[in-house]
């Protein structure tokens, strides 16, 4: 049942709100009506942090959906600057499970916060907070918080598969594509049917020796690039792949997600060219594209451009789940910390790497390497899953919240 947390409590002062303060001086302006409405201003003080609290009784293990709408005037950034948060047990226990910050959308001056979270199994009452912080020409009207008890969010479970193989002396073209074939039938018919297999960088290329470049390159719709589309067809599953791609003039280090049926779900080019393919004629692609497979949002950083925050933290900005990363070479330590601090899954084919799937939280889950021979690497996540942790709560919405944009333009700069 929906509980209206500004239906006021006539008996209790504020309806049942209390006044939260930060420290002396540093405080907002609050007010109540009787009417149900709640107000929070920056008085123009500009180290002010302050807002409304209630307490709720709950139960251990319960899931409960938090809506509250407000009105914002006069906060350059409202998501930054208005929270709404729900504290555990209240603010004591903040160390064994930080606050859970409720997303927002911004439509105009109007701010939407809703999602759903779940009680600790120690946790008997929670603390929803409506917060300002360092807004001193705000006013935040709220007109809505609702509190109630829902079932849990339905889990999203997903497997990942990276694949590993390397000749193990000089290759063909047609060699690499024959193994990576059988490579894909061996993945496919694991216990844990894979709902994506990845494999690696310009998989054609790796053990051959060529005269000429474009005798690697390939095109989407070639013979070559035909056999992958018809395996992830025959294998009913979504198939990650990079190929050196030849169009019209030019090189590229392509990358392909085909769906199960068969069909181009999403094409990249890599965007980061390293010494060796720009003096090889190879050209950057201009976009970072994010892709909606039938089991989430994807999209592609090939092998060095692991080394990029800056793209992954685009690609989670437009609601990537999972970032394929199919590569020659990669630093394992930088695709730990890109999914450790996006909160996203991180699946990694390669040669001189190992082939992993790492979890939200930058730790390694499963992993194939040279010394197993070839093989794959699988695991299976929930999506729906949240990252949570003390101090902070739910990570990975905490830190998007806390970013600040408004200092980092030189990020754009050379």
């Amino acid at each position: 049942m929906a509980k209206n947390l500004l239906q006021f409590d006539k008996k209790a002062e504020n309806g049942g709100w209390r006044p939260f303060q930060s420290r002396p001086g540093a405080d907002v302006k609050r007010t109540a009506s009787a009417r149900g409405q709640l107000t929070l201003e920056g008085a123009g003080n500009r180290h002010g942090v302050g807002g409304w609290i209630r307490t709720l009784r709950v139960k251990p293990g319960r899931h409960y959906r938090v809506r509250v709408k407000a009105r914002v005037e006069g906060a350059d950034d409202p998501l930054y600057h208005v929270w709404v948060r729900v504290c555990w047990g209240g603010f004591g226990d903040v160390s064994r499970q930080g606050p859970d910050s409720i997303p927002g959308e911004v439509r105009g001056g109007n701010v939407t916060f809703e999602g759903v979270v779940g009680a600790p199994e120690w946790a008997q009452t929670a603390d929803v907070l409506l917060m300002l912080r360092w807004a001193p020409k705000a006013k935040v009207k709220f007109s809505e918080a609702v509190f109630e008890t829902v079932r849990a969010p339905k889990p999203r479970p997903v497997t990942l598969a990276a694949v590993y193989w390397r000749p193990a002396e000089a290759s063909t073209v047609e060699n690499n594509v024959a193994n990576f074939l059988s490579m894909i039938d061996r993945a496919a018919k694991a216990d844990r049917k894979p709902d994506v297999i990845v494999l690696p960088e310009s998989l054609t290329a790796v053990g051959v020796h060529a005269e000429n470049r474009d005798e690697l390159c390939h095109k989407e719709g070639g013979p070559v690039f035909e056999k992958f589309t018809a395996a992830a067809k025959r294998c009913k599953v979504n198939l990650a792949f990079s190929l050196y791609e030849k169009s019209g003039r030019g090189r590229y280090v392509g990358a392909w997600l085909v769906d199960r049926r068969g069909k181009v779900a999403g094409r990249y080019r890599k965007t980061h060219c390293p010494v060796g393919e720009d003096t090889a004629g190879f050209m950057p692609g201009d976009s970072l594209p994010v892709f909606d497979a039938d089991f989430g949002r994807v999209a592609f950083q090939i092998c060095m451009e692991t080394g990029f925050p800056e793209m992954t933290r685009a690609y989670v900005l437009d609601g990537a789940e999972v970032i394929l990363m199919p590569s020659w070479n990669a630093e394992v330590i930088d695709v730990r910390a890109r999914a450790r601090e996006n909160g996203v899954y991180c699946v990694v084919s390669g040669f001189d790497v190992a082939s992993m799937v790492v979890g939200r939280d930058g730790e390694v889950i499963a992993s194939r390497w040279k010394d197993q021979g070839a093989g794959v690497a699988a695991a299976t996540v929930d999506l729906s899953a949240r990252l949570c942790g003390p101090w902070v709560g739910n990570y990975p919405e905490y830190m998007h919240r806390m970013r600040r944009g408004d200092l980092y333009g030189r990020l754009c700069r050379r």
